[in-house]
């Protein structure tokens, strides 16, 4: 016996102490109590014994990648099925899919696996870490075995760790191979490419080609999206080599993607085309995004030297690989909604963690009319593009028509859905509103409710309440009703500005009405109308919003985003309120900060057609500012974590650049300021340290090398590694890991890749600059490598053989192989029950003698007496005998009294006879009894 709590065993000491002072009225009622004592106190200290199992738990680990064949999902649930099935009553299934990552499909339990629920993005088989999610919801000291469907592949860190996990607990982990026929896989087996080049030189690609017999194959090779070369090979059965080589004059990153086929059915295509990333050394590229090609800003870059690349933002993909080859961007005027919410969090992890710099120049399309506000960008942005009170000029009135149909009641992540991100942009309009403006909300489905009437915008705590207790309500939204009821509240109005934001879903926008009608009117008494819309511009409503805000004389904005909708309502806002960009000359005074970004030689001023009214943050430092009643910031810069960022308020090459085109220093403050946000230069390590790098299975592996005869080591605390990983389209992902010692002389760190994903890391040493290392992607899955079949298989039979699991044909005998396993079982409501039970049998011995009660032949045997009176006798009979004895001595007494001549009274001896009683010792049991 085990007890859980056992210092609840010391109150025993008092208990029988008790016993002691307290003595009980019998024997049997004393062991009652100390039976009961000892119940209650084993129950307290948590008695428990070990007893064998019961109840057998098998756990399925599914693997849901793009590696299995296209059955798999269904082959899952009937294996679940089968063995619910043949199981004795007694049995938990559990199920587990993995695929990137893990998902618990189901808990062990005795119920039927009712199918797979979980979706998964097949690029990844992360096994190591589904094995360590089914240990997890396996109890303690149950038998349980583990069932692996898998086709035995698997990325990321080796699962050996997680088998033997299993072994030291016991738990045998079998398998089950699914895997697709790869008898006919044409693949690309291996690339062999360098990481990193100097500029110039020629450096060699090989490429292996694995084929399953003879056969020719037309082979592509593209490098930055541009076919680079392209023939055909003949190849035989089994391995083949292909090489080719490739130079840069200039440093850029290089990525290529080679392709073969040969016109036969693969089984795996996946595996037949590869991608691979080479960096020129070098000092890299400034990437300027214009609007144009021929920009006059890049024009006087070039002439100075620099080497700059100018893209229109429709040419390029914003992803990590494409932008990791520059060491500095600049946004000449370019709409925020160019390069995307995706594109911009890229741009600032970028500047934050690579040092990479960052240039903003203004115009209309830039800052806060153009859309930059609330983005990315503008958390790392020298200057704020708040609309201050004092500088608005006219009063306005707003109206936000919001759709809340059934479809706003979706989730758009982290725990919010999409009417919740609809609420917070209207209170964003709210918040750039003065006192002296009106707000008003209007939620609409099939008709239109008043949720705020047209109200000063100075009650804001009331109003965001009523905002953002707005809830999707279902239906569709009712778009005329909408344009109705707000053009109707804002007739009201006497402002300046008075203008309407109807926010719908682009997918869902029913009953238009007599909308040009209406908008015609509108637009008569001065009332604009722009429209968000919920999705894409190629959605069935789309174009009936796009004419709603071209009739409407406003803007029409997409997004199938729903956390864009804060930015979008406030650019809208920005725009209407106009007052954010000054439209007139300007002129512009230098201090002496220009010295910090490296200008020297010039002072004084220049003249600009307009800027961007922009507000110095704290921290930040200012260059050149307006010699208005502004006063604003024209020039500003600061440090964003690793690099560095600076803000050009004025327009370079535009309509509003002014004399500052004519100025003789414009060249060489242009210059200055790219140069300043030019970012890290490529340096050698000190102290004879080496970077090096390598993908191995699915893994990005860095390693730092220390000089064997150093004296000491280069720092104190352990280096660190930022990463970003990201694929095109999605938002990069940030990780910093601590390297670790492998050897005395070489410290790791290991980064888990994912399908098409880009790894770009920086290595943080101390007292060293941050080292950008050259950016790195997977050729392709690892799952899909043909030659690592068969290790794969025998790999996972021997782990699986380490833990006492074999391969699982069949599945009956799984609940008959469990392992048998006792635990430690709590009996300590069985003991409180039977103390519950010996307290009333105690109350009833004490009551009624009923338990222990002896033969009535016992009890008519006389006791054992001491001057005639029953030892066992309470006291009220030991009373009764006294007097009755007295009564007998007098008795007996009276006749020698009449002997000796003395006078006996009748009447005493008559009392005395009455008193007599009938029995002796039978007489006082009954009487005791019936007590």
């Amino acid at each position: 016996m085990t007890f859980f709590n056992p210092v609840w065993l010391l109150l025993a000491l008092p208990l029988f102490t008790m016993f002691l002072v307290w003595k009980a009225p019998s024997k049997p009622v004393l062991f009652l109590r100390t039976i009961l004592v000892i119940l209650v106190v084993f129950a307290l200290a948590g008695a428990a014994l070990k007893l064998p199992s019961g109840t057998g738990t098998v756990v399925i680990v599914a693997d849901r990648s793009q590696s299995m064949p296209p059955n798999a999902g269904k082959q899952i649930e009937e294996t679940a099925d089968i063995l619910f099935k043949t199981g004795k009553g007694k049995q938990n299934i559990g199920v587990v899919s993995f695929a990137e990552k893990y998902a618990i499909e189901q808990i062990p339990m005795p119920n039927k696996f009712d199918g797979l629920k979980a979706g998964y993005n097949g690029s990844q088989s992360n096994l190591k870490e589904a094995l360590e999610a089914a240990l997890t919801i396996i109890p303690d000291n149950a038998p349980a075995r583990i069932l692996l469907l898998s086709d035995g592949r698997w990325t990321g860190q080796a699962p050996a760790v997680a088998f033997a996990q299993c072994a030291a607990r016991g738990i045998p982990v079998d398998y089950r191979m699914l895997g697709r026929a790869n008898s006919k896989d044409l693949a690309i087996a291996e690339v062999e490419s360098p990481f990193q080049v100097p500029a110039g030189e020629f450096f060699p690609v090989a490429v292996n080609i694995q084929s399953p017999g003879k056969t020719t194959a037309e082979y592509s090779i593209f490098r930055n999206g541009k076919k680079l070369l392209g023939g055909k090979l003949k190849l035989t059965p089994g391995s083949n080599r292909f090489y080719f080589r490739d130079r840069s004059n200039y440093p850029q990153i290089l990525r290529y993607r080679f392709a073969i086929k040969d016109g036969s059915e693969d089984k795996q295509p996946e595996n037949n085309r590869a991608e691979f990333i080479v960096k020129v050394k070098g000092q890299r590229p400034v990437l300027l995004v214009s609007m144009s090609r021929e920009s006059g800003f890049g024009k006087v870059l070039k002439r100075a030297n620099i080497n700059v690349e100018v893209k229109r933002p429709n040419e390029l993909s914003f992803s990590l690989a494409e932008l990791a080859g520059y060491s500095g961007i600049i946004i000449e005027n370019v709409p925020a909604e160019n390069i995307g919410s995706n594109g911009m969090e890229l741009i600032r992890q970028l500047v934050e963690n690579t040092g990479t710099g960052l240039l903003v120049t203004g115009g209309k399309n830039s800052y806060g009319i153009g859309g930059y506000y609330k983005s990315a960008l503008d958390e790392i942005m020298p200057v704020s593009m708040d609309l201050k009170k004092e500088h608005r000029k006219l009063s306005m009135s707003i109206v936000i028509a919001m759709d809340r149909s059934g479809s706003m009641g979706c989730s758009a992540g982290m725990g919010r859905t999409k009417m919740d991100m609809a609420n917070m942009a209207a209170v964003e309009v709210l918040k750039l509103l003065n006192p002296l403006d009106s707000f008003g909300v209007i939620a609409v489905d099939s008709s239109a409710h008043t949720i705020v009437p047209l109200t000063k915008a100075d009650a804001v705590e009331s109003i965001t309440d009523k905002v953002l207790s707005i809830q999707s309500m279902g239906g569709g939204i009712f778009v005329y009703n909408a344009l109705a009821a707000a053009t109707r509240m804002l007739m009201q109005s006497d402002a300046g500005t008075r203008h309407i934001i109807l926010f719908s879903d682009a997918a869902d926008s029913e009953q238009p009405g007599k909308y040009k009608e209406l908008l015609e009117k509108a637009t008569q008494s001065g009332i604009t109308v722009s429209v968000i819309g919920l999705g894409s511009e190629t959605d069935c409503d789309a174009n009936f919003l796009r004419d709603v805000a071209l009739r409407g004389l406003g803007r029409c904005f997409f997004s199938n985003q729903p956390q864009e909708l804060p930015r979008l309502f406030a650019q809208d806002t920005f725009v209407v309120a106009r007052n954010t960009f000054v439209s007139d000359p300007v002129k512009v005074s230098l201090n002496g900060s220009i010295r910090t970004i490296g200008v020297s030689g010039l002072n004084g001023a220049f003249q600009i057609g307009g800027y961007n009214l922009n507000y110095l943050r704290p921290g930040a430092r200012c260059a050149a500012v307006s010699d208005d009643d502004n006063k604003a910031p024209i020039i500003a810069f600061w440090n964003a974590q690793l690099g560095r960022v600076l803000c050009y308020c004025g327009e370079i090459d535009g309509k509003y650049t002014g004399d500052f085109a004519n100025w003789k220093g414009t060249g060489k403050l242009l210059t200055s300021m790219t140069t300043w946000c030019a970012g890290l230069k490529d340096g050698s390590l000190p102290g004879n340290m080496l970077i090096t790098q390598e993908l191995k299975n699915g893994t990005h592996v860095i390693k730092l090398h220390l000089d064997p005869d150093r004296q000491h080591d280069p720092f104190q605390s352990l280096p660190e590694v930022t990463t970003l990983t990201g694929q095109p389209g999605r938002k990069p992902v940030k990780s910093t890991l601590k390297m670790h010692w492998t050897s005395p002389d070489i410290l790791t760190v290991e980064i888990p890749l994912h399908g098409q994903e880009t790894s770009l890391a920086t290595v943080l040493i101390e007292k060293v600059p941050p080292q950008v290392l050259s950016p790195v992607i997977l050729p392709y899955s690892p799952e899909f490598k043909p030659q690592l079949s068969a290790v794969y298989r025998s790999s996972i039979a021997d782990l699986a053989k380490m833990t006492g699991g074999v391969d699982r044909v069949g599945l009956a005998g799984m609940w008959d192989e469990m392992p048998e396993k006792t635990r430690m079982t709590s009996i300590a409501r069985w003991l409180l029950l039977a103390a519950v039970i010996v307290l009333l049998l105690e109350v009833l011995e004490r009551r009624t003698g009923l338990l222990f009660k002896r033969p009535l032949s016992l009890l008519k045997r006389p006791e054992k007496a001491v001057n005639d009176i029953p030892v066992s006798s309470s006291p009220q009979t030991v009373e009764a005998a006294k007097a009755s004895k007295k009564k007998r001595k007098r008795k007996k007494a009276a006749p020698a009294d009449q002997a000796k001549g003395k006078e006996v009274k009748p009447a005493e001896t008559e009392v005395a006879e009455k008193e007599e009683p009938e029995s002796d010792i039978l007489n006082a049991f009954n009487k005791l009894k019936k007590r």
